[in-house]
């Protein structure tokens, strides 16, 4: 049998909706979209691949300290608590 609402309804919406501020230097905000319940899992990836920061935050909006991290770009990947990924890119300044 067919459910209705199909279950992926929000699979195609982005589920990072903003990071603030740009550039940051000490911390970075991460909102997420209304669609995103639950805990988020997130890796910071820098340009070569590695991952140099990795967590969780709980709810719509979680704070990432990056103070530590050298200058540049960075791509931060979150994995929501029904598999939802996302990334999207900032800058370390």
């Amino acid at each position: 049998s067919l459910s209705w609402p199909p279950l992926n309804v929000n699979e195609n919406l982005p589920a990072i909706g903003s990071i603030f501020p740009v550039p940051a230097a000490e911390d970075i905000n991460v909102r997420m979209n209304e669609n995103v319940k639950g805990e988020v899992n997130y890796n910071v990836m820098s340009m070569d691949g590695r991952r140099v920061i990795n967590g969780q935050f709980n709810g719509k909006t979680g704070a990432i300290h990056i103070a530590t991290l050298q200058d540049g770009i960075y791509l931060l990947e979150v994995i929501t608590s029904d598999g939802q990924r996302d990334s999207k890119y900032f800058v370390k300044q």
